[in-house]
C-alpha cells in the first residue's frame, strides 16, 4: 500500500516500508507544478538522504526535471531502523523507513 505524504504543497510517497531490496520516494510533478513563482527545474528538483539510527549518511540520490522518483537501493543494507531526509527547496520532509530481509 503506498499512502502519499503532503508537506508545504509538496507530495510524496515512500514506498515499500518495510523495504527489502530497495526504497523508491516518488514526488507527484502535477501537484507541484501548479506552485506561483517557481522555476521548472526548481519545481521538479528534490534530493533524498538515508540515515542509520546513528545519525551516520548511508546513501543518497536526487531526482532532476527529467524523472519522478528516486530508488535507492537496501539490499546491502542490515536490518533495522533509518531515517529517511527528503529535501525539496528549503524544506525537509522526515521518514522513517524500515529494512526488513
Amino acid at each position: 500500500m503506498i499512502v502519499p505524504t503532503c508537506y508545504g504543497g509538496n507530495r510524496f510517497a515512500v514506498y515499500p516500508n518495510p523495504a527489502n531490496t530497495e526504497v523508491k520516494i516518488s514526488f507527484d510533478q502535477d501537484l507541484n507544478s501548479k506552485s506561483a513563482n517557481k522555476s521548472i527545474a526548481s519545481t521538479n528538483y528534490f534530493s533524498v538522504k538515508l540515515f542509520d539510527d546513528k545519525g551516520k549518511l548511508i546513501k543518497g540520490g536526487q531526482k532532476g526535471v527529467d524523472s519522478s522518483s528516486v530508488v535507492l537501493g537496501t539490499s546491502d543494507l542490515p536490518n533495522g531502523t533509518y531515517f529517511l531526509h527528503i529535501l525539496k527547496d528549503k524544506a525537509v520532509i522526515k521518514k522513517q523507513i524500515i529494512v526488513q530481509h
